[in-house]
């Protein structure tokens, strides 16, 4: 979240540069090229041949879903949130005191980075960038010792311990659409049952609930935005493609 003017800056893997046959920004600015993309399902490619001839990871492997996005010779810690310390030591923890919603109130950093370690990257980085076998044998044997002497992996960048977990209005709106939805099952269930019988009038009670729920559960995800005028945007200038634009015209209808 940007703290000056609100917004999400959300990763749409530079659909204008792909489109024009380029690659990514941060393909092209990554200065030690540890970002690789391209279409995983030409043999020829490279990081097709990176797949397959590397030792790969994936995040939450588990959820059986296809995923586009591989990592090389990583470790737990650094694709499970839960499996590092949380210090607030480090040059880039700023986010510990103020993400999402709270970004515009977060503090000043308050540690200094570690100078060894950043030698460290630093050095790593510039073997990285040589590629030669001998070099990358080294960085192995130097990550195995620096794992060997940290028993507890430490988080050094993206720390959020605010404005992860969601607010009352996203719990709120859940009851709301499920007290909209289920106050119509529960009228159709009991017509069908016999147990009550429905008129005019109770149709129109029913149908005044539903409706009522229907749009406080839209006010509610509104009002959780950060901008919520930025609403109108989907209203206004429709991706008829994201179901994100369909529901809104449904809630707004």
């Amino acid at each position: 979240i940007d703290p000056n003017k609100g917004t999400a800056a959300k990763c749409n893997y530079c659909a204008h540069r792909i489109e024009n046959s380029y690659e990514p920004a941060c393909v092209i600015v990554c200065p030690t090229e540890s970002i690789i993309s391209g279409d995983l399902e030409d043999p020829e490619s490279r990081i097709s041949q990176l797949v397959t001839t590397q030792n790969t990871t994936v995040r939450k492997p588990e959820s059986g879903a296809v995923p586009n996005v591989f990592y090389i010779e990583t470790s737990e810690e650094m694709l499970d949130p839960a499996a590092t310390d949380v210090t607030g030591l480090g040059m880039s923890t700023d986010q510990a005191f103020g993400v999402g919603h709270f970004a515009k109130y977060a503090d000043n950093r308050l540690e200094a980075a570690d100078t060894s370690s950043m030698i460290v990257q630093l050095a790593l980085e510039k073997k990285a960038r040589q590629a030669a076998p001998r070099d990358q044998a080294i960085i192995r044997d130097v990550m195995e010792r620096l794992g060997e002497e940290v028993p507890d992996a430490k988080r050094s960048y993206d720390q959020p311990t605010k404005g992860v977990l969601w607010g009352w209005e996203v719990a709120a709106y859940i009851w709301t659409k499920a007290i909209c939805s289920g106050t119509y099952i529960v009228a159709v269930l009991s017509m069908l049952t016999g147990m009550v019988e429905m008129n005019d009038g109770l149709w129109m009670q029913t149908i005044g609930i539903g409706l009522a729920f229907l749009a406080l559960t839209g006010l509610l995800l509104v009002i959780d935005l950060d901008r919520p005028e930025r609403f109108l945007y989907v209203l206004l200038r429709p991706n008829w493609r994201s179901w994100l634009v369909l529901g809104a015209y449904v809630l707004g209808g």
